[in-house]
């Protein structure tokens, strides 16, 4: 049976079906109405508009009893959680504090799942405070039992990769000399070549 409709209720959900500035899928509601007004079948609005059945029953129940003010979502979504000056303090409050895992400092999406807010308005926070916790320019003792011989081992690597890089520069200082004797000789070779050929 097919939906009846108004020339009013025809023209807005026309307007709705064709608009490019609305929500596309207010934009598809409207057309599952008109459809379903002009006695297309079922399986034809699945196929057109790639929708389920009960999409289809949802939509056609909601416009019958309430009309087009039926059409609307009736969840409007989370509210948006917005950045306070008393949510500022208690990001920056928790910051001084030490993290509850033993880590060495606050990362954003660490503090904020702590806090239970968005790792943005942490960083925002942090922004505004000028703080960068990360970058500590005091020294900050390691919880790693095994500490002291990773540095070891690393400040080793150094010492050994600087040696090594001082014998490369040698290296290269010794080729770029053989580089420049090599050319010189091929240019006095080449000019001495022209010069007899010249006779």
């Amino acid at each position: 049976m097919a939906l009846t409709l108004t020339t009013d209720d025809r023209m807005e959900l026309e307007r709705r079906a064709t608009s490019r500035t609305i929500r596309a899928e207010d934009a598809k509601r409207a057309k599952v109405i008109l459809m379903l007004a002009d006695g297309t079948s079922y399986s034809t609005i699945e196929a057109t508009l790639w929708c389920y059945r009960d999409y289809i029953n949802r939509w056609r129940r909601r416009f019958a009893t309430r009309g087009l003010d039926g059409l609307r979502s009736r969840h409007r979504g989370q509210k948006p959680t917005v950045l306070t000056p008393t949510l500022e303090a208690r990001i920056l409050a928790k910051t001084q504090q030490r993290p509850p895992d033993g880590s060495t400092h606050w990362s954003t999406r660490k503090l904020a799942r702590v806090l239970k807010i968005h790792h943005n308005h942490v960083q925002t926070a942090w922004t505004r405070a000028g703080l960068q916790p990360h970058r500590f320019e005091r020294y900050m003792r390691s919880d790693d039992p095994d500490f002291e011989t990773k540095a070891a081992d690393v400040l080793g690597l150094r010492r050994r990769s600087e040696r090594l890089r001082s014998s490369c520069c040698l290296l290269l200082a010794i080729h770029y000399l053989m580089m420049v004797t090599w050319r010189l000789t091929l240019s006095l070779t080449n000019t001495r070549s022209l010069s007899a050929a010249s006779w």
